[in-house]
């Protein structure tokens, strides 16, 4: 299991009521807050070596047919993913008449904590994935899972997971990778994906490498992203971190199908995500393709985040 760690996750609360919410969310009393555990458990599609493609002198990709290396992350091994987080109970609308919702149906968009300055709800904290995958703990990008929504029903104290744009991501995370000699031909292990293979590679400095962890509500329809493969700069031009030039060789996936589930710290059962009505039930587990990406597009998002954009992207 990896370390575990605070993480966050996307915020600003929303109500399906109709009064406006608060400018600042009070604090909820011991009575008024529910602990909230969301987690994703899935099964590795296929080995990551079938899916290793080089670039190409003119950009375009090759699949690799040479030896590879074992790694962590096994066609048919167990994948999970899990964070916590808090939300409020009936009993904290009760005490807050303008926050009360008609219907009795509540959602909270989750996000990072900078993104719930106004509220105590929401934010996710003890972030974790089986295996020897680990979050990159910047200063500059707070670890954080997007495009997820809990929904409350207040009526039968139950509750589930909404995608309103069909999607989630989460980012950034680090774990073990490869590196290309681009003189040999080889492929060869490498304790990270981050710039040049190695861990100081993830660092705001560098800032470049590493990948995001991007699923679907249906896999249908799902873009695959790549895990960036690096090699040396064949000139042995001089780069960062004492190291010889380093640049995204070519790129691997690791996919696993799965799905989400709620549980209430309160509650021996747990209801599962997938209801995207306004009166959330219980469904059979949605089908989840989890991808593991970044490629060359991260760059691009370390580039962009220094110039300040309000968004950042990663793509193959």
């Amino acid at each position: 299991m990896m370390k575990m760690v605070t993480g966050a996750i996307m915020a600003a609360l929303m109500f399906t009521a109709a009064a406006p919410a608060l400018a600042q969310q009070p604090a909820p009393a011991d009575n008024e807050k529910t602990a909230l555990t969301m987690t994703f458990k899935g099964t590795v599609v296929d080995d990551v070596k079938n899916s290793i493609r080089i670039r190409q002198p003119d950009g375009s990709y090759s699949s690799y047919i040479g030896p590879v290396p074992e790694y962590p992350y096994k066609k048919g091994d167990e994948v999970s993913i899990s964070f916590s987080t808090i939300v409020p109970t009936s009993a904290y609308y009760q005490r807050y008449v303008g926050q009360q919702s008609a219907d009795g149906i509540y959602r909270f968009a989750v996000n990072t904590p900078a993104a719930h300055a106004n509220t105590p709800f929401g934010i996710t904290r003890d972030i974790d994935v089986s295996g020897p995958i680990n979050p990159v703990n910047r200063p500059d990008y707070e670890m954080g899972v997007r495009g997820l929504v809990i929904v409350y029903d207040s009526n039968t104290e139950t509750y589930s997971l909404e995608f309103p744009n069909g999607e989630w991501t989460s980012r950034p995370w680090d774990g073990p990778g490869y590196r290309y000699d681009a003189t040999t031909g080889e492929i060869m292990s490498a304790p990270s994906t981050c710039y040049g293979g190695v861990t100081d590679g993830c660092n705001a400095m560098v800032g470049t490498g590493g990948f995001a962890l991007k699923g679907t509500h249906d896999s249908a329809g799902t873009t695959f992203l790549g895990v960036p493969i690096w090699a040396a700069d064949p000139a042995g031009t001089p780069g960062p971190l004492g190291m010889v030039q380093q640049y995204i060789a070519g790129l691997f996936d690791l996919n696993i199908s799965g799905g989400w589930s709620v549980t209430a710290a309160n509650s021996s059962g747990s209801t599962t995500g997938g209801s995207s009505s306004g009166n959330p039930t219980q469904v059979p587990e949605p089908s989840l393709l989890l991808l593991f990406g970044a490629g060359a597009g991260a760059v691009m998002v370390a580039r962009r985040r220094r110039r300040s954009s309000a968004r950042t992207s990663a793509s193959s």
